[in-house]
């Protein structure tokens, strides 16, 4: 009977060392909060687009936090970024040791026909480290979980995103005075740049300018009168789309012909967005910039 019962205390012993997590290792590396509607995401690394359609992983200054905010449908209502100081994600990871939170990894199973997508039933995040055992730390769940534990980790982890975004408000973006998209054509007889400009400067009715073959004999240009609210649905669309992203992307494969693609946008505040690339591959935002932006002119011209 003794034999029995010192069997079984080892058996529970061994169960619960081999389930038990030790405390995460190195710096926290990245981590992913649902608030209420918006997924927030602290990254300390980016992309960098070099030439021949090439990506590079490089080191951020200071970490980045996206705020995407989605409505019911799980349609973006607004994108926006901002930048903290790397000892702000230190605090976060001091909450993780603090209140030992490695020990409580849940994820709830999804129903067959339950969507990943975030919504604001979610209660989710997702911790991840730069070594040790515990390499990623996550909660995900949506009806209460059993384990309250689970639920006071969920709440510790979103009380500092809750502050984060409190610290960081949305600001009011200044009024977009300027915006283009144009095509430069490389070794096509006769044929110069095209493009599409709204202008909208404060104080003076907004236009559209269609110029194309610009700098060739056969150059045509017409403009169009355009409505300030015109100008602002467009604005609002960029703004979704967080443009601002694209800002200094600048690819160059050295293909031979092709097209050279520009977007440039100015705000009344002084505020600048430029991106260039003649690319085989080129960045999947800066094409949707272009073809957003390059849609929604010639419609204000019809």
């Amino acid at each position: 009977m003794m034999k029995k019962l010192f069997l079984l205390l080892s058996i529970g012993l061994l169960a619960s060392i081999g389930f038990a997590q030790t405390a995460p290792e190195g710096e926290l590396q990245s981590a992913y909060c649902q608030v209420d509607e918006s997924s927030c995401v602290i990254s300390t690394e980016g992309k960098l687009y070099l030439d021949y359609g090439k990506i590079a992983i490089m080191q951020l200054s200071k970490p980045r936090v996206d705020v995407t905010v989605l409505s019911d449908s799980g349609r973006i209502v607004s994108k926006r970024h901002f930048f903290i100081e790397r000892s702000k994600l230190d605090e976060l990871h001091q909450l993780v040791l603090k209140n030992k939170l490695w020990k409580y990894n849940y994820t709830q199973p999804f129903e067959p026909n339950t969507t990943i997508s975030a919504s604001s039933d979610d209660h989710k995040y997702v911790l991840k480290f730069t070594s040790g055992e515990l390499q990623t730390l996550a909660v995900h769940y949506r009806d209460t979980p059993k384990e309250k534990n689970v639920v006071k980790a969920y709440q510790t982890v979103r009380g500092f995103f809750e502050q984060l975004l409190q610290e960081n408000p949305a600001q009011p973006e200044a009024q977009l005075i300027y915006c283009s998209c144009a095509e430069t054509p490389f070794g096509v007889p006769d044929r110069g740049k095209t493009y599409y400009e709204l202008v909208a400067d404060v104080g003076k009715a907004p236009k559209v300018i269609v110029c194309t073959n610009a700098g060739m004999e056969n150059e045509t240009k017409k403009e169009y009168p355009v409505t300030e609210t015109q100008v602002t649905n467009l604005q609002l669309m960029l703004q979704r789309m967080d443009v601002s992203d694209i800002d200094g992307y600048n690819q160059d494969d050295r293909l031979m012909g092709g097209s050279l693609y520009r977007v440039y946008m100015e705000y009344a505040d002084g505020k600048k967005i430029n991106a260039t690339w003649q690319a085989e591959k080129p960045r999947s935002e800066a094409e949707k910039a272009y073809s957003t932006i390059l849609s929604y002119l010639y419609r204000l011209t019809k």
